[in-house]
């Protein structure tokens, strides 16, 4: 999925100390309008892709700054400043909360909205703009002005068909705004309804539905001519979403709508923009309904009371009852609820709530309604779980799974799997370099940063990662795991060592081998971030032991972390919340963000990394890896062979925003290791082998009908192996 260029600066207080959390929000194929789903749930950078995530922001955050705007640019410059580091203070705002929104990577503008967190009659809010990539913000209240009454911008949506088009929507006073030229001028509109939610279509840009959500009957409208005017389209939508491009046609769109009786719904198709009249269902009966990249999921309950199941249709085709196995003793279990948590490699990864403290994680077959077991009881967060307590269920509103792929990197996945010890439950993290075919715990660093022994050897001890549940726990809020598409081996977490995932005192971890090896580049608890497609980290300190400590440095590595260098940013000690660049992690500017300690006054720091990296990287700089090395003598992982082009950790120099190293894919003999486990059979033990799961009879005969110039096809376990029929005939399997 294409990954947009927004992130929202959401700060939440606890202990009387602020943290930063950023959401950085993935734009899928698929937009949905954020509705309430029972049963099936996804990702929240899912759920309305169009909107940065939002949390309570108590603390002030503005830019006030009055020089003019300057003039668009078709291509980014390099910055012509010769200052790397630009101060704004954030005064004059009391604001709660804080939208930022890159443009795209050939302009260099960023919009910043700050409104309240909860709109109320008088709500007001303040709309910025830099056309300098951040060097200054102008103060536009101006551009979104209709009428008298002021403007209270509740959410802000930029198209993914052109990047440089904006709809800032007033649903309070029933009024959008529409800009075509990366916010330079705004159209504003008057309409009769409130514009709860907007659902910009991704390949289409005059293309808008939008939903106005009403207690009883909410409505579906949509526009053709990017907001001139509306066509209302159908009444009591639960939820929405767009065909997805290169699987739907261009003007397919799927919507829900929920039926007179009982608490089921109807789902139906349109491939014209509903240009034709909604007749006949897609599909009628359901309880949930999304669209995910190559799959429709539905789930549906014949039996009040009962378990639950799941419809998958695979590339458009039959919707089909998912066939999950039986546990060890045979037994079918309970399904209560679906999270489905990756889709992007050809098959599903589904985690299936059994119990309050049970789900375990499925992977489907190409089809993807078979399904194998791949992770028990992964962690799986809905309130219920033994881990969360009542603090955490009312900071944490939305169910999550722990469950990372490393982008880039086909078939690895990181997550976090529940241990009973003793009669408590707790969290250790497990790594998978063969989509799910194989779990393991990770290996911690011998040595720490500072030279020291860990200790730490498996399988009793491990590396500990933080992945969704430190980012969101109210007790944590720490940095998620980071991994980009732009520097295929490089990995930061935040982390520990120890049998379980439970110190408070944590470190910066990072892996240049894929997750395959880890070091300790920091202790201590940080905000981080990389640039230059890797070639660049920064760090900003958060906490020691669990303290806050106000700085008025950051720590950079221009070697992945072998030598760390201090960089001045404030004569005086600041908080900081957050360091963040553009998504995509090409280029060398970070935002800072924090404040003084006796103010409640934000600060913004713009700082440049350009001139560290100093000349400009040649062919030599640059070496070829292989992300099997550190655990394949084939070379081979998944079937395939791939290197990547990456620059030498000890050769300082500039990759630039435009870097495209080379990526080479080889198709190669597969081994044992290239597949996962048949359906209806599963690995025990640490060695290879498949076994028919507890329970399950198998007619392995030759079929009566088999002429000798035929095959058939009996499982292996792990693959279809082809017997010819003449032959087992004289062969007894």
């Amino acid at each position: 999925p294409a990954l947009s260029l927004s992130v929202t600066l959401m700060f939440t207080m606890f202990r009387s100390c602020f943290c930063l959390l950023m959401c950085f929000t993935v734009h899928v194929d698929s937009f949905r309008t954020p509705g309430s789903p029972r049963y099936l749930h996804t990702p929240p950078e899912r759920q309305n892709p169009s909107l940065p995530l939002r949390v309570l922001s108590p603390r002030r955050f503005t830019h006030s700054v009055d020089s003019e705007p300057t003039t668009p640019r078709n291509k980014r410059d390099a910055p012509s400043s010769p200052d790397d580091i630009v101060l704004i203070p954030l005064t004059n705002d009391s604001h709660s909360l804080a939208m930022i929104q890159w443009s795209s990577n050939v302009s260099d503008t960023i919009i910043m909205v700050t409104r309240d967190y909860r709109i109320r009659q008088n709500s007001f809010s303040n709309f910025y703009v830099s056309h300098d990539y951040g060097k200054t913000f102008v103060k536009r209240n101006d551009l979104l002005k209709l009428g008298s009454k002021q403007t209270s911008i509740e959410n802000f949506y930029q198209s993914q068909a052109n990047r440089s088009r904006y709809i800032m929507v007033d649903v309070q006073n029933k009024k959008i705004f529409l800009s075509k030229d990366d916010c330079f001028t705004f159209t504003p509109r008057q309409l009769s309804w409130s514009p709860t939610y907007l659902i910009p279509h991704p390949t289409l840009p005059d293309v808008i539905a939008a939903l106005e959500q009403q207690t009883k009957n909410s409505q579906l409208r949509i526009t053709t001519d990017f907001g001139q005017s509306w066509q209302s389209v159908l009444l009591g939508v639960a939820s929405f979403s767009w065909g997805v491009d290169g699987v739907d046609h261009p003007r397919t769109a799927y919507v829900v709508q929920g039926n007179s009786v009982g608490k089921t719904f109807s789902v139906f198709k349109t491939i014209d923009l509903f240009t034709s009249k909604l007749s006949r269902p897609f599909v009628a009966d359901v309880l949930d309904f999304e669209v995910i990249d190559d799959y429709l999921f539905a789930v549906t309950n014949t039996t009040p009371g009962k378990s639950l199941s799941l419809l998958v249709s695979h590339k458009r085709g039959p919707l089909k009852k998912a066939i999950f196995p039986p546990d060890e003793r045979g037994a079918m279990l309970l399904e209560r609820e679906y999270y489905i948590a990756d889709s992007s490699e050809g098959q599903a990864f589904v985690a299936v709530n059994h119990a309050s403290n049970h789900t375990n994680l499925y992977i489907s077959a190409a089809a993807g309604h078979e399904f194998s077991l791949s992770l028990e009881r992964i962690f799986y967060y809905n309130g219920q779980s033994d881990v969360s307590s009542a603090q955490e269920r009312r900071y944490i509103p939305y169910r999550f799974l722990d469950f990372h792929r490393v982008a880039a990197l086909r078939g690895i996945y990181i997550s976090t799997q529940q241990e009973l010890i003793g009669n408590n439950r707790q969290l250790r993290t497990v790594i998978t370099y063969d989509k799910g075919g194989e779990w393991g715990y990770i290996e911690a660093p011998e040595y720490g940063n500072k030279g020291q022994t860990l200790d730490c050897y498996l399988p009793d001890c491990s590396l500990h990662l933080l992945l969704q549940y430190g980012r969101v726990n109210p007790f944590l809020r720490t940095e998620d795991l980071l991994s980009s598409q732009a520097a295929p081996s490089l990995l930061l977490a935040t982390g520990t060592t120890g049998s379980v995932l439970g110190s408070r005192y944590y470190g910066v971890y990072m892996s240049n081998t894929g997750g395959a090896t880890w070091q300790m580049i920091l202790d201590n608890e940080y905000y981080y971030n990389f640039g230059d497609h890797g070639g660049v980290i920064v760090a900003a300190m958060k906490s020691d032991g669990g303290r806050y400590i106000p700085t008025n440095h950051l720590l950079f590595s221009c070697d992945e972390g072998l030598t760390w260098k201090k960089k001045n940013f404030t004569d005086v000690d600041i908080y900081i919340y957050g360091v963040i660049t553009e998504p995509g992690e090409n280029t060398t500017i970070f935002s800072i963000y924090g404040d003084y300690p006796n103010k409640r006054e934000w600060v913004v720091i713009r700082v440049d990394m350009r001139k560290e990296l100093g000349r400009n990287c040649t062919d030599k700089d640059y070496t070829t890896w292989h992300p099997s090395d550190e655990r394949h003598d084939s070379g081979c992982l998944l079937g395939r062979d791939v290197s990547f082009e990456k620059r030498r950790r000890d050769h300082v120099c500039f990759n630039g925003e435009d870097s495209n190293r080379r990526v080479v894919t080889v198709n190669c003999s597969c081994t044992r290791e290239d597949y996962e486990c048949d359906f209806d059979y599963e690995q025990l033990g640490i060695d290879a082998a498949c076994y028919p799961v507890t329970g399950t009879v198998f007619n392995s005969a030759v079929p009566a009908s088999c002429p000798g110039s035929k095959t058939y096809t009996v499982s292996r376990g792990y693959d279809n192996c082809l017997f010819l029929c003449i032959l087992q005939c004289h062969y007894s399997l």
